[in-house]
């Protein structure tokens, strides 16, 4: 019997989310009549805004947030079991998520991937990630195999609005862009973290040899504010609307981004991408790569990776 509703469990970062808006697609066209709900975090939820194939979003936080805010999970447990969801799907591979949002809000059909056998007992069909494989290729082989269905399409998809759209034409006629990269030096994880001085390498030989290309550094901490300092001309842009920065990447020259939220960002709308992964990143290359036709990834081996390294590259995506 085809599912009438079906729960999607992802509540983790904002990549993370992107990768799995292909899914949601696919189980729509697959159930077209089925209310598909998905569960996501505070930080990712805006990647789901204008979606068409999403019914409603539950906002859930992971981890040690979700056991902060235990006081809430009576209600909440109440309004996943009055839906009588069909199937329940954990995308996350999270203990939490699959007893609490599915073993114990009386959801029978659980699928989605363990990292442990008391996971693995909780579901009815379940996978461990290997991370040999894309993520999405993992996520679709859960969906797939576990609900008997063959979607192959396995892009991901960002919807905009109106007033996205605006706020980038806005945008542009403000700092007057024609030609421009984007440089991203943040990361959630330290060890993901090209060190300044090297993004600061980049940025001055952009400006002594592609002097037509204005530089916008993008991101949220003080790394940003750090490189435009050092670097007259250069325009921060900080906690900007994702949605406007996924438009923004488009009509960049070239992006920079580390293994963070910024790299799906960009080359799920096929932007032009330098992706930059050190070592902490390296064996996760395949596992989160970028699938879009203009990305290049550039990674650390035996030697630290230097400004030049990533500098090489710029002849691909800019001109003199």
């Amino acid at each position: 019997m085809k599912p009438k509703k079906i729960l999607v469990i992802k509540n983790d970062h904002i990549g993370d989310m992107i990768l799995t808006t292909g899914v949601f697609r696919e189980l729509k066209k697959e159930y077209p009549k089925a209310k598909i709900t998905v569960v996501a975090s505070n930080a990712n939820k805006s990647m789901l805004e204008s979606n068409p194939y999403i019914n409603e979003v539950i906002v859930v936080d992971h981890g040690k947030k979700f056991l902060k805010n235990w006081k809430n999970y009576s209600s909440l447990k109440k309004r996943i079991r009055d839906e009588k969801y069909d199937v329940a799907i954990d995308l996350r591979g999270d203990f939490l998520n699959i007893f609490f949002l599915m073993y114990l809000t009386g959801i029978k059909k659980r699928l989605g991937f363990y990292k442990s056998n008391w996971s693995k007992m909780l579901l009815n069909f379940g996978k461990k990630r290997d991370i040999e494989k894309h993520e999405i290729k993992n996520m679709f082989e859960v969906v797939n195999e576990g609900l008997g269905i063959k979607r192959k399409n396995i892009k991901p998809e960002i919807f905009v609005s109106e007033k996205d759209k605006k706020e980038l034409v806005e945008y542009i006629a403000k700092n007057k862009l024609d030609k421009f990269v984007c440089v991203c030096p943040d990361a959630s994880h330290p060890l993901r973290l090209l060190p300044l001085e090297e993004f600061d390498k980049i940025i001055k030989y952009i400006k002594e040899n592609y002097p037509q290309y204005k530089i916008l550094v993008i991101g949220v901490s003080d790394r940003v504010d750090k490189l435009v300092q050092d670097n007259p001309g250069t325009i921060s842009l900080k906690f900007a609307n994702l949605k406007m920065l996924y438009l923004l990447f488009q009509k960049s020259a070239v992006v920079f981004s580390l293994d963070t939220g910024t790299t799906p960002l960009s080359w799920a709308g096929n932007s032009n991408l330098i992706n930059i992964l050190l070592k902490f990143s390296v064996p996760y290359r395949e596992h989160l790569k970028p699938l879009g036709k203009n990305a290049i990834v550039v990674w650390e081996k035996d030697e630290p990776l230097k400004a030049e390294d990533i500098i090489k590259e710029l002849p691909r995506f800019l001109q003199k």
